[in-house]
């Protein structure tokens, strides 16, 4: 039987194999397992540990609530605009890695995704853009990933008493 937390990656995998097939181009599905390994799975792994432990904290309908705001303020809203972790090394979304490891969006283009912005505060959480730093942003989301999820039994015996 299929675990159903298994449906997005084989998804994502299916469109992999279905681009490759269309347009003739088997290399496509190297790229899909590059992209998932360092910009999908660490996400989710990052994600899962706070989904996992926090609610061990606070009930889990709070939880809900709080993530979909920080889901916006730390992805969504420009770094210019107000403090936020946006284009940050703790951002989920994998800017570092998507920029400088696999190209997008491309530099001809002017768009930056990862990096310092322009007068925005927290700047010293966005070094400048490098394939360097962009496994230090894989880095540190596995590592957060990790502590967090090494607190989990402490906190869970502190909720059970």
């Amino acid at each position: 039987m299929r675990r159903r937390d298994d449906t997005p990656a084989i998804v994502y995998f299916g469109f992999a194999v279905l681009y490759a097939g269309v347009s003739g181009q088997p290399v496509a599905l190297a790229w899909a397992a590059a992209l998932f390994a360092t910009v999908i799975a660490p996400a989710v792994l990052f994600v899962g540990a706070f989904a996992l432990v926090v609610p061990l904290l606070i009930p889990a309908p709070l939880f809900r609530v709080l993530f979909v705001g920080y889901w916006f303020w730390g992805n969504a809203i420009s770094p210019s605009l107000m403090p936020t972790l946006s284009q940050s090394l703790v951002t989920p979304l994998g800017s570092y890695p998507l920029q400088e490891l696999f190209g997008y969006p491309a530099p001809d283009d002017g768009v930056r995704i990862a990096g310092p912005a322009p007068g925005a505060t927290l700047n010293f959480l966005r070094p400048e853009a490098t394939a360097a730093t962009a496994w230090l942003s894989i880095g540190v989301l596995l590592a957060i990933a990790a502590l967090v999820l090494t607190a989990a039994p402490a906190l869970r015996a502190r909720t059970i008493r």
